[in-house]
């Protein structure tokens, strides 16, 4: 049997709640339905959040040329050094624009925060839970769904 997660980031990958702004979105999580865990993260370096089993690669955003390969690199080139900064410039069609900001066709995100709910009662949070995770954090976010 497989797991799933959802997680929660902020759609700025450098961007963190506070502590207790992240304790009430747990709070608030585990009181919509019962899941195997709940639980709040913060990261020194911006980690890569992604769908894994469910990863169907990643295209330019202005002109979606498959950049899996590009990414790759690029990714690899992010995680290794821990460098906050995401900026790239795409080898398609020269596309200034940051490594968050691409367009993954199954979500994912960069981020150093994140909460992170393993098998969700009801398979996935409504959009109105997910404004209230939202505005509890302070943050915009982006929902992350992984399979393993």
């Amino acid at each position: 049997m497989s797991d799933n997660f959802i997680y929660f980031v902020p759609a700025d990958p450098n961007a963190q709640p506070t502590p207790e702004a992240a304790d009430h979105a747990e709070y608030l999580l585990t009181s919509y339905a019962l899941s195997d865990k709940v639980e709040a993260t913060f990261e020194d370096h911006i980690v890569f959040y992604h769908p894994i089993e469910n990863w169907h690669g990643v295209k330019c955003p202005a002109c979606h040329a498959d950049l899996e390969a590009w990414w790759n690199l690029e990714n690899d080139r992010i995680l290794k050094t821990a460098t906050s900064n995401l900026a790239v410039t795409t080898p398609c069609c020269g596309l200034h624009t940051d490594l968050n900001d691409l367009d993954y066709v199954i979500t994912a995100a960069y981020g150093r925060f994140s909460i992170e709910v393993m098998n969700f009662e009801h398979g996935d949070t409504t959009p109105e839970q997910d404004h209230q995770i939202s505005e509890c954090l302070g943050l915009p976010i982006r929902k992350v769904h992984m399979r393993l």
